[in-house]
């Protein structure tokens, strides 16, 4: 058992489920779930899973979340989001600025996330590179 309070959500000794910061992983806060990438830069020109920004297995629960994301750094490059659930592809978009500016457009993406399930959200621009950030927030079920 942890000394800090546990949860999955670390922190100061004493508080429970306190936020510690950006990461990949998903954080558990009662029935409450989030996952909050911060900055995840890719490297251009690679495949599209090239930069993960969530990545995580869920545990002996189910999960409906919704997914967001906005590109941090504004650029020209065309962008590509892909999501998985144990290898397979969910769900797939490609924002190309000239043609189709806004990547906020069909979003957020509603998702149900079943029990023992690898989830991933990787993205990639075919550029110089970008920055994106994810955010995943829900409510999972036991």
């Amino acid at each position: 058992m942890a000394l800090d309070g546990g949860g999955g959500g670390g922190g100061p000794i004493g508080v429970t489920n306190s936020f510690t910061g950006t990461g990949t992983a998903l954080e558990l806060i009662g029935n409450h779930c989030m996952a909050y990438s911060g900055v995840v830069s890719s490297a251009g020109g690679a495949a599209p899973l090239d930069g993960p920004a969530l990545s995580f297995t869920t545990g002996n629960y189910y999960t409906v979340a919704q997914i967001s994301w906005v590109e941090a750094t504004g650029g020209a490059d065309v962008m590509y989001l892909t999501m998985t659930m144990n290898g397979s592809i969910i769900y797939q978009g490609k924002w190309d600025p000239p043609n189709a500016p806004h990547m906020n457009d069909d979003q957020p993406v509603q998702v149900i996330i079943p029990a023992y399930t690898e989830f991933f959200i990787g993205f990639d621009s075919n550029g110089t590179g970008n920055e994106c950030t994810v955010l995943l927030t829900g409510r999972i079920y036991r």
